[in-house]
């Protein structure tokens, strides 16, 4: 008990006590950042911003889009060696706002944008080569490349079974066809799709799902993302080659799903003479994902950091693969099926 004790002293006096510590180290320039994620089938989509040295923080989210010349600054696409490029525009999001109100939109004060997105009509396929440049006045410019990958990921068969009035149980085949081309990796994601439904309202939502394997390829899962990404609860929805390089292997996998989550909910009521509805109904699906490196290792390392903290935990370090400064260009295809429930 006196262990414990001194341990919890210390703690509070590692949170109380107030000193100026003086920064010896090397303060890092201001590089610009590029993020950008091909998907085959959708219109590619970029997101730029400028990196801030940490002590130079000021203005919250501002500090990192503020230093940018919209006007004069550019994002291109080169396409399969191309030289002509895709100019790609500013698209900017829709706002998140400190105060929000829509009978008085003069009142409404949004959040600076974290990054600033552009976008073009250019839409990725598998097997495409894509080059992606940004250029803005003041920093250097930055570049980076990505082949997008195709599907090597096939669902077999799915079966859904009753276990009790409580719960039922999902069970999936699938199969990997790997091409044995270089480092790849793959993904599995069971979702489901919520609508909710009244008389004077409905709304949608989605989240994934957990689930358990016995196969080999989620044993070989990297330490990391079984400890970080999925936690404790089933095993990592992410894989790689390793185990099946230039193979076709078949595996299985499943879900437990708490009956509601099937079976929907529908009630009826009425109040003062009129009557009220109010449903739910869910749709699932599986997304079966094939990822070239950039996508998984920048996941990783985002996901790393975003979960792991200590107060003596060593710093993560996000990865990147842009010349020229930081940030990430990867690629993606995504099969996605659409489960019966009946």
């Amino acid at each position: 008990m006196k262990k414990i004790l001194l341990l919890f002293a210390s703690v509070l006096a590692l949170v109380s006590c107030e000193k100026e510590v003086k920064f010896n180290g090397e303060q890092q320039e201001s590089r610009l950042v590029l993020y950008c994620n091909a998907v085959a089938g959708e219109n590619l989509v970029a997101d730029v911003s400028v990196s801030v040295f940490f002590l130079d923080r000021l203005n919250g989210n501002a500090d990192f889009t503020d230093p940018l010349d919209k006007d004069r600054g550019s994002v291109k696409v080169y396409v399969n060696g191309s030289d002509i490029p895709y100019e790609m525009t500013y698209s900017p999001r829709e706002p998140r706002y400190y105060y929000y109100d829509p009978d008085n939109p003069e009142n409404q004060k949004p959040y600076p944008p974290e990054t600033l997105c552009y976008s073009c009509d250019y839409v990725p396929q598998e097997g495409d080569h894509i080059r992606v440049v940004a250029s803005f006045p003041g920093f250097d410019e930055v570049s980076g490349e990505t082949t997008v990958p195709e599907n090597h990921l096939e669902l077999l068969g799915s079966t859904l079974t009753k276990l009790d009035d409580d719960m039922y149980r999902y069970e999936f085949t699938a199969c990997v066809n790997d091409p044995g081309t270089g480092p790849l990796f793959y993904a599995v994601h069971p979702y489901v799709k919520c609508c909710q439904r009244s008389n004077d309202f409905e709304s949608e939502y989605e989240y994934r799902w957990d689930i358990s394997s016995s196969d080999v390829l989620f044993a070989n899962a990297t330490e990391q993302l079984v400890a970080f990404i999925e936690g404790e609860e089933g095993v990592s929805h992410y894989f790689s080659n390793d185990l099946v390089y230039g193979k076709r292997h078949e595996f299985k996998f499943s879900l437990d799903i708490p009956s509601w989550y099937i079976d929907g909910q529908y009630e009826t009521y009425s109040y003062d003479g009129k009557d009220y509805f109010y449903e739910t109904t869910y749709d699932w699906y599986l997304s079966l994902q094939t990822l070239d490196e950039g996508f998984y290792y920048h996941k990783t390392s985002r996901d790393q950091l975003n979960s792991d903290f200590g107060l003596f935990s060593e710093g993560v370090t996000l990865y990147s693969n842009v010349k020229g400064g930081y940030g990430t260009v990867c690629s993606s295809v995504t099969n996605s099926v659409h489960l019966p429930v009946k």
